[in-house]
C-alpha cells in the first residue's frame, strides 16, 4: 500500500490458480496485477488475508514470480489456440482474444481486450471442470469450459470452444487433474529453502 504495509507467507503449494491483470493504461508500461486463489483463504474473517501476491510489476517480473510459485511450470510457454470466427457472435470485441492452452503441468485461458487477463491453473489443483453452453452457444454449436479451484479471484473460463472440442477439454482437463494428483507430493517447501 502507499501508506500501509502488508506482507504474507503462502506456501507455493497452497496456491490454487494464479491471474495475471492487465487494464488498458498499464499496457504503455508493461505493468501487471498478480492474483492468487490460495487453499484456506475463502471464509476466514479472522485475519485480513488477501489474494494478491504482486499488486504492480513487469510482465517479465510477474513470469519470474510464477516459475517460483508454481514449480516446474512455465506458463509464458504455454502455446495457447484462438477461439473460432464464429465466437465473434458471442464477443464481437475481443473474440480474437478468447484463447486457451495445456501442458504438462498447467492449463492456461486468456481473454480481454480492455482489461487482459490470463488464469493459470496447476492441474493437481483442478477441483472441478464443467461444461456450460448456453440457447445462442448451442445454435453456434460453441460451448465454454469452467476449470473450478477454491474460491478466490482465480475464475478460469475457456469461452466460447466448438462444441466437440469443449467435450474434449474437459475430459481430458479431468484426466491431466486426476494424473496429476496422484503424482502431487506434500508440501515440503520450508525444508527445501533450507537445504535440508
Amino acid at each position: 500500500g502507499l501508506l500501509d504495509t502488508r506482507s504474507q507467507t503462502v506456501p507455493p503449494g497452497r496456491i490454487q490458480g494464479v491471474a495475471l491483470r492487465q487494464p488498458l493504461l498499464w499496457r504503455t508500461k508493461g505493468w501487471v496485477k498478480v492474483d492468487v486463489d490460495v487453499a484456506g483463504y475463502a471464509g476466514s474473517s479472522s485475519s485480513p488475508q488477501t489474494s494478491t501476491l504482486l499488486p504492480v510489476a513487469t510482465y517479465q517480473e510477474a513470469i519470474s514470480v510464477l516459475r517460483q510459485v508454481l514449480p516446474g511450470a512455465d506458463p509464458a510457454s504455454v502455446p495457447l489456440e484462438r477461439a473460432p470466427r464464429r465466437a465473434a457472435w458471442l464477443r464481437p470485441i475481443g473474440w480474437f482474444r478468447l484463447a486457451y492452452g495445456a501442458d504438462d503441468r498447467v492449463i492456461v485461458a486468456r481473454e480481454g481486450v480492455f482489461y487482459r487477463t490470463l488464469m493459470i491453473v496447476p492441474h493437481a489443483k483442478t477441483q472441478s471442470v464443467r461444461l456450460t453452453q448456453g440457447p445462442i452457444q448451442r445454435r453456434l454449436k460453441l460451448a465454454s469450459v469452467a476449470i473450478d479451484t477454491t474460491p478466490g479471484p482465480v475464475n478460469a473460463v475457456i469461452r466460447h470452444r466448438p462444441a466437440l472440442q469443449a467435450r474434449e477439454i474437459l475430459e481430458g482437463q479431468a484426466r491431466r487433474a486426476r494424473l496429476a494428483r496422484r503424482g502431487d507430493v506434500p508440501e515440503r517447501w520450508m525444508v527445501a529453502q533450507r537445504g535440508g
